[in-house]
């Protein structure tokens, strides 16, 4: 009896078991992780300038995303969902010799995830940088630069004339940071150049691009020392280092030139022997000439055994009541000026007449609108007159004026800027010895900048005011050329090639207070190319890398006190500015 119950409870046993079983599905995750590692960079190697950071990641189903640390921090960039799992890291921010670490962590679609072993790697400076220009002549230009590696074999230094194709031109060895290259180098031509170190068979990137134009400064202060009937004598200051001699040209209208002599280098003298009349005027200039290159000329010195004319005859305020007068006094004989003024330019006639020794006027009148007015001076001696100085012009209207490097407008000689009245273009007196790159107007002043040095007869150094008859200069002007102008907060400003504005060091960029120049903070490490104002801040575009002491790439701003940064600026320069629909 008790075996069969026994029998019985045994299977009743099994019975429920089984039914357990049945009540209790098998699992279905996974639970196995990804296989993630580092292929490259190894670990403890070294990295020059970039590197490839490329990860292995496996499952054994599907891999849903991979993640790139480094120094323990991930970005957007450096999270892929598909192969390849790759990464370029730039370096030129990193410090010389600074140790990171790399790892990778990777994620199957069941949600597992794995991290790699850690990869560490040093970072070594290869490229070279701060490349700039020591000095330059007609036949060699000396580059130095700042050697950041330890493993370079040597540099090689490249040269383009427009800013696409390089050319290698010469190559030092390490440790060697600085070049003289020879050639032929001419003033009207622009040179960039660029470094890169190499190492055996590899190269860095290239350095910062400098550019290098020759500069051939002009003769200055051509005075005439004295005159006699068969000679005079000249002196002027030599302001270059590599000329071969000077050029001596004479004329007997202040415009058309003839070579009348020439000297040596280093000479700032020389006696013109002639036949020279006593009624007549002779204007002299001196211009330096090198191998290759001539420079701009001198100012005109005026010499006259009889009474000499008045000259710079400029109008310094113009109003419909008025008009103020001033010109050179070159005489010590005279008793008396004539001021003529004249309504079509050709019949003038006597208005006003003032003391000796006085060289401005101011001449009351009625002045009206869309009408010229012309005036001319004279100087009155006891037995003699002088010849009439330069004729200056008041126009009240509207002109549009053009700016470039032409030499005719419509048919009549136009030396680099002209004026177009609506029918007819006409010349600026004698305009400008070189191109205009930039206009504006600012106090009711028309401002030009560009190549030039001279504007009409005075000495401008590549910034010059025109009053609507006549050119006068803005201090001492600039040292090097001015490729942009804009009016900001009742200022000037001023951007371009130069590094001193009146004498103040302003470095590429400076304004102008109605009196004298000004420096913006520490001004821009490179070329201004471009001004405009924008949402109340002056914007400066070209090739420079720092505005002030701030990382500015080509494009920076200008509140009023300081340089700003604008959105990290752009991988190239900036040759132009607008404005368009409220945006920049």
């Amino acid at each position: 009896m008790n075996k069969y119950i026994n029998l019985g409870y045994t299977m009743m046993v099994l019975f429920m078991l089984n039914s357990c079983s049945k009540e209790s599905p098998p699992s279905d995750s996974n639970t196995t992780k990804p296989i993630v590692r580092i292929l490259s960079p190894a670990n403890n190697s070294l990295i020059i300038d970039s590197t490839i950071v490329e990860v292995e990641a496996l499952d054994d189903v599907a891999i849903a995303k991979v993640e790139i640390y480094i120094d323990d921090r991930t970005f957007p960039s450096k999270v892929f969902l598909e192969k390849p799992y790759r990464w370029t890291w730039l370096l030129q921010a990193m410090e010389d010799s600074s140790i990171h670490s790399i790892y990778a962590k990777a994620y199957d679609i069941d949600g597992n995830e794995a991290s790699s072993g850690i990869s560490t790697v040093t970072i070594m400076k290869f490229a070279p940088s701060d490349l700039r220009i020591i000095s330059m002549d007609e036949s060699s230009v000396t580059l130095q630069w700042r050697d950041n590696g330890r493993l370079e074999t040597g540099f090689v230094i490249e040269q383009s004339v427009d800013g696409s194709h390089f050319v290698s031109v010469d190559s030092v060895s390490a440790n060697v940071t600085n070049s003289e290259l020879q050639g032929v180098f001419y003033t009207t031509s622009i040179y960039l150049f660029r470094v890169r170190a190499k190492s055996d068979e590899s190269y860095s990137i290239y350095s910062n691009i400098v550019l290098a134009r020759l500069t051939f400064p002009a003769p200055s202060n051509l005075i005439v020392v004295f005159m006699t009937q068969s000679s005079i004598s000249l002196r002027w200051r030599d302001n270059s280092t590599f000329e071969i001699g000077f050029e001596i040209e004479q004329s007997t209208d202040g415009m058309n030139f003839s070579l009348t002599a020439t000297v040596d280098s280093n000479v700032i003298s020389a006696s013109i022997p002639g036949v020279y009349g006593l009624t007549e005027v002779y204007y002299f200039r001196v211009r330096a000439k090198g191998i290759t290159n001539v420079s701009n000329y001198s100012n005109v010195a005026v010499g006259s055994l009889a009474l000499p004319p008045p000259t710079n005859l400029i109008v310094t305020f113009i109003s419909q009541s008025g008009v103020t007068l001033e010109w050179q006094d070159n005489s010590s004989t005279e008793i008396s000026f004539e001021i003529e003024t004249s309504e079509d330019g050709s019949h003038f006639s006597v208005l006003q007449q003032v003391d000796m020794n006085i060289n401005s006027v101011f001449i009351r009148g009625e002045y009206l609108p869309t009408r010229s007015y012309y005036f001319r001076v004279r100087a009155i001696a006891p037995s003699d007159t002088s010849p009439y100085s330069n004729r200056v012009r008041v126009y009240f209207g509207e002109e549009l004026y053009a700016g470039g490097q032409f030499t005719n407008a419509g048919g009549m000689n136009a030396s680099y800027i002209a004026k177009w009245s609506g029918s007819s273009w006409s010349s600026l007196w004698t305009g400008v010895d070189n191109p205009v790159y930039s206009l504006i107007v600012y106090n009711n002043k028309l401002y030009a900048g560009g190549l030039f040095t001279n504007a009409g007869y005075v000495t401008a150094n590549y910034i010059a005011q025109w009053n609507g008859s006549s050119w006068s200069v803005l201090a001492d002007g600039m040292n090097d050329y001015v490729y942009a102008l804009a009016v900001y907060n009742n200022e000037l400003y001023a951007g371009g090639d130069f590094t001193a504005a009146g004498g103040v060091n302003v470095n590429h960029i400076a304004r102008w207070n109605g009196t004298r120049w000004l420096n913006l903070g520490l001004g821009l490490d490179g070329y201004v190319f471009a001004l405009i104002v924008f949402n109340n801040e002056l914007y400066a575009g070209g090739m420079f890398n720092m505005a002030g002491d701030v990382n500015s790439f080509n494009v920076a701003r200008w509140n009023g006190t300081t340089w700003n940064d604008v959105g990290g600026g752009v991988n190239d320069q900036v040759y132009a500015f607008a404005v368009y629909d409220d945006e920049l």
